[in-house]
Order: structure tokens, then sequence, then C-alpha cells
């Protein structure tokens, strides 16, 4: 891994002459790192880790592509009218309270835990292949001594097992023909230990602010977000941008204009639709609604 392992006190050499042996399945399971200290001997340690998979868990998300859209739209059909309520945002809560009420007896939700971990090479053809073996060998224990429920299963096993074995080596050649001498040797084995399905999530973010670690989830984003307006600030600008910020800001805004325009028509449901047609399937916000329930 390039680092020393020896101290020869007489001659003052460093050299690398200890060794860690292990099988090659075992090889990306531990991570071998040489402390930074002898510690009164004159070989540095060996530190070896073992690289353990810690199930991370995330926000639950909707199923929409399991979702009772009929049984949904008849939970939402009787809604009141804005005009009913005092304010627009009693109104837009009455509507969000509508929506989340008509979704969670609807629409099925994720457990929020990370799926076994899987490997990058893994492909639907390997799925089905992997399903199909499992459902002879079902078959085959229901019914043993059975000939052509065991050929069957044969038949599945081999297939399933060239199937795989043909996906995991176009993968690896795709790989290795991305792999370049500009390549860092930590991205080469991380990618590597995904392709043996020995891999962990990407860790929540953590800040270290004036020496202070920061890990909760929000009170990173507020920290974040206070150094990204700080950056953005005025206050953060050459002097002479500041000078013209406040000479354009001096200038008298023209807001008159003809009302017909566009902008001024009352947004009717057709536009609402035609938005709505442009919108992607994206993350929704905070309200945790998506497109697809309006």
């Amino acid at each position: 891994m390039g680092d020393v392992t020896h101290f020869n006190s007489p001659t003052g050499t460093f050299t690398a002459i200890d060794l860690s042996l292990c099988s090659p399945s075992a090889l990306l399971d531990f991570t071998w790192s040489v402390l930074p200290d002898l510690y009164g001997s004159d070989h540095f340690p060996i530190l070896l880790e073992g690289n353990r998979y810690e199930p991370q868990s995330r926000l639950p998300r909707w199923k929409l592509e399991k979702a009772d859209w009929q049984f949904f739209g008849e939970l939402t059909s009787s809604v009141s009218s804005v005009a009913d309520f005092g304010s627009s945002d009693e109104a837009v809560t009455y509507f969000t309270d509508i929506l989340h009420s008509a979704a969670l007896n609807s629409i099925p939700k994720t457990s929020g835990n990370f799926k076994k971990r899987t490997v990058p090479w893994r492909s639907p053809a390997c799925t089905t292949a992997v399903r199909e073996k499992r459902a002879a060998l079902s078959r085959l224990r229901r019914n043993r001594g059975d000939p052509t429920l065991l050929e069957d299963f044969r038949r599945a096993r081999a297939r399933a097992r060239r199937v795989l074995k043909e996906a995991r080596r176009a993968s690896w050649k795709v790989y290795v023909s991305s792999i370049n001498t500009k390549t860092p040797l930590a991205q080469l084995f991380r990618r590597v230990r995904k392709m043996a399905g020995k891999f962990s999530p990407s860790s929540p973010p953590v800040l270290n602010v004036n020496g202070i670690k920061i890990m909760d989830g929000l009170t990173v984003a507020n920290t974040m977000a206070e150094a990204f307006a700080r950056v953005s600030s005025r206050d953060s600008r050459p002097l002479a941008v500041r000078h013209e910020l406040r000479a354009q800001e001096r200038t008298v805004l023209d807001f008159s204009g003809n009302e017909n325009e566009s902008y001024n028509h009352i947004f009717t449901m057709r536009d609402l639709h035609s938005a709505l047609f442009l919108c992607g399937d994206t993350s929704p916000g905070p309200d945790n609604i998506p497109y697809a329930m309006l």
C-alpha cells in the first residue's frame, strides 16, 4: 500500500518488510493501514479494520406505482372552497391535510430501510434468472424425486449461473475500460468493493465548525445555508461591485403597464394541469406531496 512498516535505527532507514496475509475472498473485507507511531518498537503497528455493512435509515417515500388512484380520488372529491377560509394559509393547510389523509389510506410507503446490498452489475435478467431458479427449487422440494422437476431445476440453475457470470464479466469490462492513469487508488478499490457487494452507503455529512463536529441533518443544512448566505451577501463582494449595486437600487422602477398581461390573468384549472404536465417525477418538497397527487 506504499506505507513503511519498519525503522532501522542504526542506519536510519525505513522499509516495508511486514506482510499481512489473507485469502483473496477476504481481501475486500478489511482495510489495511499503518499507525504513525512506533510505540517503543522498531516496527510500526499494522491496523486491520473490518469493513462492516451497517444499514442506515432514510425517509420513507410514497409507492406511487402501487397507489389506488380511484380510492384516492374518492377521498379527495369533497373539498371545501377557498372562500370558506379566513386566509390562504388556512386553505393551504386544510388542502395539505386532505391530501395526506387520502394518501395514507390509498398509497403504500416504503419502510425507510435500505435494501439488501446489491451489486452494480445485477440486471433485470439476473433477477429473473435467480427467481426462476428458486421457483424451480421450490417445486422440486415439494415433489422430491420427480425426474422432470429435477431436470428443470438443473437447467434453471445452469441458466442463472450463466446469466450472472455474463453480467459480471460485461460490467467488469466496462469498468476496466474506464480506468486510466489518473484514476485515484481509493476510487478504484471502492468500485471493486461495490462490484463484490461489499460496500456501505454514503455516510451522513459531518461538518467541523470551529473544532465542533455537527452531525444532525437539520443543523448541518442550516449551517451550510448560513455559509452560503455569507458568501452570497453584499458584504462579501468587492467594493466596486457594492457601489454599483447601490447605484442600481436607487433607480426607480416603472411598474406601469397593461393589466392584460398573461401573468395578470386568473389562474385556472387548465393552467394548473398544463403546469403539472411539464413537471417531472421529482422528490416532493417539505409538504411531502409529489406532483402525482395533484
